[in-house]
């Protein structure tokens, strides 16, 4: 069914929505952002008056994993009176998935913010709820079903393991960066007393709204559970990576205030890489479906983000020092890059003046970055794959027919290696990190410079 707004809703939805509410759909707008659900801006007529009603309906991009909204309602529910700032739930449908909630004021878009002092405003009520959501009495939510972690350790675990099962299970996950990064997890898994809480599981820029400098309330709470609350701490540190919210460090001093909790390093570390590695993993992972509904050129510029984070923390975390990797020198390719200049340019002055629909613009911007991706990617292909023998060669010792051979080769023996040469390894990771980088450097844009910030302070 196309409603007003040009937005695609199924004629069951659409009779769901009417039904539950008692109300006339009028139109349903696609808002922009979702990798997991498509979110729709809904307005409802009440009455023949014309009095109207602003909703958000949320879907889940694919009905395995439905249990998301599922968990989203459950949440918002509970959290319904307390002092953290959310939206109400209207309606959930068990048979659909499908999620009614109340549309908040203002926007989930942080980069429209461009003064650095509101920026700081607006992300220290975040920090300020976060803290007050990490003292939350516990005891009402694991009365409600939602499992309750024996330990910290076992907060760990808990996200440790199904993230290992995922790459166990899928070969063309196999990445030198996932054998190390795991084993070193495997071998700092936190210890110790500490505060269990409701973690958000994925806070952060993009999933709380804001209107002016005010925070309207946090949203996206499909991945909530009863963990460690250096979880989300660790979100906060990788999100503010991709978007400036302000220095980690004041972000980490107003939630301390309001928390009360202590900040333990080490749980803070294993966190950022677990959260690095496994949303890597699923990124990788969708990628490799080969489904055209899948947003392929955001999934590869926050892949090579990611992964390039992940290998700095284990840079560090072995107290090595990052090194200047010299850029790739494009090489003679059949399609000369006129005909890619050509496409950019067909795009620019024939479909940019026609296309106002926020989330076509959207769409259009993305295309245009995997337009030059794709140049870039044939432009630099020998130089990477030289480079990339050489350096397989060096650390394993001997030579292979062709790059791929390598890296199937490195593939098999990365734990081993690991555990022998450690320094040697990390080394390489991190390399080879910068040269995957360079090759998406169109697709990452400003991020290519984006690192997460330092946690010496603490």
């Amino acid at each position: 069914m196309t409603v007003a707004g040009n937005a695609e809703i199924s004629e069951s939805i659409a009779s769901w929505i009417e039904r539950t509410t008692n109300a006339t759909l009028v139109s349903a707008e696609r808002l922009p952002g979702g990798l997991s659900r498509r979110a729709y801006h809904i307005v409802l007529r009440l009455n023949l008056q014309g009095d109207t009603e602003d909703l958000v309906l949320l879907l889940q991009e694919d009905s395995q994993t439905g249990s998301g909204n599922a968990q989203d309602a459950r949440i918002l529910s509970l959290l319904a009176g307390t002092s953290i700032k959310v939206p109400l739930v209207r309606a959930f449908d068990e048979k659909s998935s499908a999620l009614l909630v109340e549309k908040l004021p203002g926007t989930s878009d942080f980069n429209i913010i461009t003064n650095e002092e509101s920026r700081y405003i607006v992300t220290e009520e975040l920090m300020q709820n976060l803290g007050l959501l990490h003292n939350l009495d516990i005891v009402v939510f694991s009365e409600q079903g939602i499992a309750l972690p024996e330990s910290i350790n076992q907060c760990a675990r808990q996200l440790l393991e199904p993230t290992i099962a995922i790459y166990r299970s899928n070969k063309d996950l196999c990445d030198p960066l996932f054998e190390v990064a795991i084993s070193w997890l495997l071998n700092h898994l936190p210890e110790g007393a500490g505060r269990i809480s409701l973690v958000h599981g994925d806070i952060g820029p993009g999933n709380f709204l804001f209107d002016g400098e005010s925070m309207s309330g946090i949203v996206d709470w499909e991945t909530s559970h009863l963990g460690d609350p250096m979880e989300d701490l660790a979100r906060i540190c990788i999100r503010s990576m991709s978007v400036p919210m302000g220095s980690v460090q004041k972000l980490i001093s107003v939630y301390s205030r309001y928390s009360q909790i202590r900040i333990d390093r080490e749980r803070l570390i294993f966190y950022i890489l677990l959260t690095l590695v496994r949303s890597s993993l699923l990124i990788r992972q969708s990628l490799g479906a080969a489904n055209p509904s899948v947003d392929a050129p955001q999934k590869y510029m926050y892949e090579a983000l990611l992964m390039r984070a992940a290998s700095d923390i284990l840079l560090a975390e072995h107290k090595l020092a990052q090194h200047g990797t010299p850029p790739l020198s494009p090489s003679d390719v059949d399609t000369p890059n006129w005909v890619f200049d050509s496409l950019l340019q067909e795009i620019e002055e024939g479909i940019d003046p026609i296309v106002t629909d926020r989330w076509a613009v959207e769409r259009v911007t993305w295309i245009k970055r995997m337009v030059r991706f794709i140049a870039d990617r044939e432009s630099f292909a020998t130089a990477y794959a030289c480079e990339e023998s050489n350096d397989i060669e060096e650390l394993v010792g001997r030579s292979f027919l062709t790059t791929d051979e390598g890296q199937v080769y490195l593939n098999s023996y990365a734990k081993h290696i690991y555990d022998q040469r450690p320094d040697q390894m990390v080394r390489y990771i991190s390399r080879r990190m910068a040269r995957v980088c360079q090759l998406r450097r169109s697709l990452m844009g400003q991020l290519f410079d984006r690192r997460i910030d330092s946690l010496d302070f603490l």
